[in-house]
C-alpha cells in the first residue's frame, strides 16, 4: 500500500495504524517542531541555500537523483523542497534560541 493510498483511507483507520505502529509520539513532536518554527522566515536566498546544503548532505548530484529519492520517499519536488526548508528553519530556531550554548555531544565542560 503506498502512502498515497494510506492516506485516502479513513481518518481513523490512519489514526490506528499510527498507533499501532508507536508513531504517535513522533507524529506529535514534528507538529510542535511546526508549530515552533512557523515564525521562522526565509530570505529566497536563504531558501535555495537550504536546498544546496539538503541536495549534498543527500548526494543529490544531478536531476535523475532527485527524482529517484523523491520517487523512493514517494515525494514531490516541491515536498523535497519544503523538506530542505524546514531543516533550515530547525536550525536557524536552535541557534536564535539557544545560540552557542548547544554543543556538540561530547564537548560538554568537564567537572
Amino acid at each position: 500500500m503506498t502512502t498515497r493510498q494510506l492516506i485516502m483511507e479513513d481518518a481513523s483507520e490512519l489514526m490506528t495504524r499510527l498507533a499501532s505502529y508507536p508513531m504517535l509520539p513522533q507524529l506529535r513532536r514534528e507538529i510542535i517542531i511546526d508549530e515552533a518554527i512557523s515564525f521562522i522566515t526565509c530570505t529566497p536566498e536563504e531558501q535555495v541555500s537550504a536546498c544546496d546544503r539538503f541536495y549534498t548532505q543527500n548526494q543529490l548530484t544531478d536531476e535523475t537523483s532527485l527524482q529517484a529519492w523523491c520517487q523512493r520517499y514517494e515525494m514531490t519536488r516541491e515536498q523535497l523542497e519544503a523538506l530542505a526548508v524546514r531543516q533550515f528553519k530547525i536550525a536557524k530556531f536552535k541557534k536564535n534560541t539557544w545560540g552557542n550554548q548547544l554543543q556538540p555531544p561530547g564537548l560538554e565542560p568537564r567537572s
